[in-house]
């Protein structure tokens, strides 16, 4: 993990120097609410719009919201908390990340964070590269919206959860059970899910922010 005071890697900004606040028109039409996680997104660029660079999202966690442990096989995330503060659990290391810093988590790195105080954080967060992490928000948000999900933010239907993590598998892995075991597991509750009907995106969930060019 590296922390940081000051610098994060913007490749245009959508925010004026002191701050969040200032965010472009197109940006507040693209927020997604993910209720179980406590959870907001805004879409500040996409993977479409860098060529599949960058995802990068404003982001805000109400008091008791959560991720859990995950990693991202093949990106770099990069937070920054612009108010608030947060706990983090990167590789094993508790760290308490408060307004003005950085957290850089490394490809394949275990992290999870929760806010535990009592008022909301708000900052932002960075993949690199975006991959299809964009469908990926718009899917589990649209799910925790229909009441889909559990507490902790999973798909309740096993067939959907096997069609949903294998599908988003390069850009995110929870670290529980182990990922052996969730290959043994999901890979023919997926094809079972998929001969079923369910997806990995639906499009009643679908916004402006994914290439709307992949099938649902």
């Amino acid at each position: 993990m590296r922390l940081e005071g000051e610098n994060m890697r913007n490749l245009v900004s959508t925010r004026n120097p002191g701050g969040i606040e200032e965010v472009s028109a197109i940006a507040e039409h693209r927020r997604l609410e993910n209720p179980s996680s406590g959870e907001s997104y805004r879409f500040l660029q996409t993977g479409r719009e860098t060529n599949g660079e960058l995802l990068q999202v404003e982001w805000t966690v109400q008091p008791g919201g959560t991720a859990p442990e995950h990693v991202h096989p093949k990106q770099e995330e990069t937070f920054r908390i612009e108010e608030g503060e947060i706990h983090f659990l990167v590789e094993g290391t508790d760290q308490i990340v408060r307004a003005g810093e950085t957290v850089v988590v490394p490809p394949g790195t275990p992290h999870m964070y929760r806010n535990e105080s009592d008022a909301e954080v708000r900052g932002v967060f960075e993949l690199r590269p975006a991959l299809e992490m964009d469908r990926f928000f718009e899917t589990i948000s649209g799910l925790s919206r229909d009441g889909k999900t559990t507490r902790s933010g999973a798909p309740k239907n096993p067939l959907q959860l096997a069609v949903f993590m294998r599908e988003f598998r390069d850009g995110v892995v929870v670290t529980k059970p182990p990922t052996a075991v969730q290959g043994v597991l999901f890979t023919p509750l997926a094809v079972l899910g998929r001969a079923l009907g369910y997806r990995a995106s639906y499009a009643g969930y679908r916004s402006e922010i994914s290439d709307d060019s992949r099938d649902v």
